[in-house]
């Protein structure tokens, strides 16, 4: 009989240890939040956060840092440290005295290139515009005033109309010489598997555009646009039907058509 006291007192102090120690864990992990710890190194930052008694979460090696859950304490005792930098992770969020008018300017312009109307007289007015503007004679005139757009640095852009530019793309595989000789990609239809595709309708993509399918999280739905830009970018490289002056194709097939995936 008191052997089987002392276990059940056995038990029920366990019992209650172990439901205080997760108690104590759930509240530290409450008390937690997530840092940027940045050090000279990656390999230096990881250091400091172990050093803390917090352990790495993600590496973040293009800035030499390391994401970490840190508790008040940890915090306090890596941000006496003259040789680490630590910051919130916080939403950045970009805010300027035009935004609404630049999105108002973005949506009517996605908007009239989703639009069947301009889809069709881009479609019709394509072929004629470029028959014109390969005319030697007339490039000959035009072609001092484009400039072609090569060796762009970081934070610096091209900040002039498209028809006063070109791009290099089509040059750097010889398919501007194609372009002017009619070897356009039309009758082709090019697939591209990316991020989404934003309408624009200096691209002249006209109705070009057969199909769109968004699959992201199990969907099914046609395409809306592009949260992050990237596969707008791939798409224009391999069809846009933009001009500049002198007849220069911004696409390397401008005229193929295209699958949006």
């Amino acid at each position: 009989m008191n052997a089987s006291l002392g276990a059940s007192r056995f038990s029920r102090v366990l019992s209650a240890l172990l439901a205080a120690t997760a108690v104590s864990v759930a509240t530290a992990q409450a008390d937690t939040a997530t840092y940027i710890v940045q050090g000279a190194t990656l390999d230096a930052a990881r250091t400091l956060v172990r050093g803390v008694g917090a352990e790495p979460s993600q590496d973040l090696d293009i800035i030499h840092a390391v994401a970490a859950e840190l508790t008040a304490g940890q915090l306090a005792r890596l941000r006496a440290d003259s040789s680490v930098r630590v910051y919130e992770d916080r939403v950045v969020r970009t805010r300027g005295l035009l935004d609404g008018l630049t999105d108002l300017v973005n949506d009517v312009n996605s908007t009239l290139a989703e639009s069947s109307l301009v889809q069709t007289v881009q479609t019709v007015t394509a072929p004629v515009v470029s028959t014109l503007t390969c005319n030697p004679l007339l490039s000959a005139v035009t072609s001092p005033v484009v400039s072609t757009v090569t060796n762009l640095q970081d934070a610096t852009g091209a900040a002039s109309l498209t028809l006063v530019y070109e791009t290099n793309y089509p040059a750097m595989i010889g398919a501007d010489k194609l372009q002017c000789a009619g070897i356009t990609g039309r009758g082709v239809t090019i697939a591209v598997l990316d991020t989404g595709l934003w309408r624009d309708t200096f691209q002249f993509y006209g109705t070009r555009i057969l199909a769109t399918r968004d699959v992201t999280n199990g969907g099914t739905g046609v395409v809306h646009g592009d949260q992050f830009g990237h596969g707008t970018h791939v798409t224009s490289i391999a069809a846009s039907g933009a001009q500049a002056l002198n007849g220069a194709y911004q696409g390397i097939a401008p005229q193929a058509n295209i699958v949006a995936v």
